[in-house]
């Protein structure tokens, strides 16, 4: 009898542990999200956000200081993810790119920053740092899959004051504001970002509207093909520093 009432307990186990999966195999990226008319908006997006699968390097925040050291911010995540611990000031390393309020830093000058970087002033670099022109979105998720950080140049509305940054009228819909902003993820429908501009949480932006606004003001601003990034490779470390970082949320840039 005891053995009865033990093989009946294991059966019903299994049964409830059978009956339990199939009930979360309802919320998964194949099967939708079982009656859509129990979830709101807001729960929508948060169970699409996980049903798909999600790359994300969860690097440092940084806010930038001042309206055109979006750049010097980005450097500053990529330094401190690589556990750098060296006294780096955003206000220093301004001085140290040449960048001011009327000559941002350029993308050559971030690439040679990070080329030279080394840590306790051994011989082999920190990181190897190139600018890649045209890149698409392919592009982009196969290097943040190879955990490869990069710095976009991006156009963004909140940037930059009436009068900067402004293409003669009838080029590329007037006026544009350039902005520096770290690519550390992505999911299906959107690309991740540390964005300077944006305190106390990553931001991300849909596909379609990166691929928009990701183009320079400068020559050839006219050609969107002309997507600029920074792809950075951390080579001093096998362990970037993420335990400090796993409580970002998410906004719409």
């Amino acid at each position: 009898m005891n053995k009865l009432k033990k093989l009946f307990a294991v059966v019903t186990g299994c049964l409830i542990t059978v009956g339990g999966c199939s009930g979360l195999m309802r919320v998964s990226a194949e099967d939708g999200f079982g009656d859509a008319a129990k979830f709101d908006p807001k729960e929508k997006v948060v169970l699409k956000r996980h049903a798909h699968q999600m790359k994300l390097m969860r690097v440092p925040l940084f806010k930038q200081a001042a309206d055109y050291t979006c750049g010097e911010a980005c450097l500053l995540s990529i330094l401190r993810y690589a556990k750098y611990d060296f006294d780096i000031r955003e206000a220093n390393m301004s001085l140290a790119l040449g960048s001011t309020s009327d000559n941002w830093v350029t993308v050559d000058k971030m690439v040679r920053f990070l080329n030279a970087i080394s840590l306790n002033e051994e011989e082999y670099g920190c990181f190897k740092a190139e600018c890649r022109k045209n890149m698409d979105l392919d592009t982009l998720k196969s290097e943040l899959d190879n955990n490869h950080l990069v710095i976009c140049e991006i156009q963004d509305s909140r940037c930059g004051r009436d009068g900067e940054n402004t293409l003669d009228p009838g080029q590329n819909d007037g006026q544009r504001h350039e902005h520096s902003v770290l690519a550390i993820g992505y999911d299906e429908d959107n690309v991740f970002f540390m964005d300077p501009l944006t305190s106390a949480n990553y931001t991300y932006l849909p596909n379609d509207e990166l691929m928009d606004k990701w183009h320079d003001s400068g020559e050839g601003a006219s050609d969107n093909a002309a997507r600029t990034g920074i792809v950075v490779e951390i080579c001093c470390t096998d362990n970037p520093d993420v335990e400090h970082y796993h409580d970002g949320f998410y906004g719409l840039m």
